[in-house]
């Protein structure tokens, strides 16, 4: 009976010991959020990939795929494992292991595409311990800035029409207010 009871409080130790590693959560529920982490990660727009320690790719998005022009080739498990130099020519993700100095706006050329690139260590207790990189393609930037500036002109031009407008209208109610009805009309006919 000695025995058996220590296995039980050794095991019943070992379980609490495990679920505070795993903060208390259960299987299922460690199962829904890293789907959840995955459906988010594979949302956003930016490429992402990170690596651990020595470069090892450990996740990449959906984005990144498409960005590196690796969407054809290959699918994200067969990726996953690799040594990211194998996977992205000329990546400066090693630099950023050895030196633990982040990058940001970084432009890159990858597989004939020029991306800007932010990479950032993961740091853990003072080590690095991986890295990721989020990209996007630069074409895409600055067609959005583009974009951007076409809108601002267009309210600039708005705000300027709406001005002349508004100048019109004050000329209009001035020769009203002073009874200077056929001048109003001529100013009417000329302006329209």
């Amino acid at each position: 009976i000695g025995g058996l009871t220590v296995g039980i409080i050794g095991a019943f130790l070992l379980a609490n010991n495990i679920k505070k590693i795993l903060m208390g959560l259960e299987p299922d529920e460690i199962t829904k959020l890293y789907n959840e982490r995955m459906g988010i990660i594979d949302a956003i727009h930016e490429g992402l990939v990170a690596v651990d320690h020595i470069g090892i790719i450990t996740l990449i998005n959906d984005s990144a795929l498409k960005i590196l022009n690796l969407k054809n080739a290959v699918n994200k498990e067969q990726i996953i494992g690799h040594n990211v130099e194998e996977v992205i020519p000329n990546t400066h993700m090693i630099n950023v292991l050895e030196t633990g100095k982040p990058e940001f706006e970084e432009e890159q050329r990858i597989n004939n595409t020029i991306i800007m690139t932010n990479r950032i260590p993961i740091i853990n207790r003072g080590k690095v311990v991986g890295a990721i990189a989020s990209f996007r393609d630069k074409t895409e930037v600055t067609r959005m800035a583009e974009e951007l500036t076409g809108a601002k002109k267009m309210a600039w031009s708005l705000r300027a029409q709406n001005h002349e407008f508004m100048n019109k209208l004050h000329t209009i109610a001035g020769l009203i207010q002073l009874e200077e009805y056929t001048e109003a009309l001529q100013f009417i006919a000329d302006v329209a």
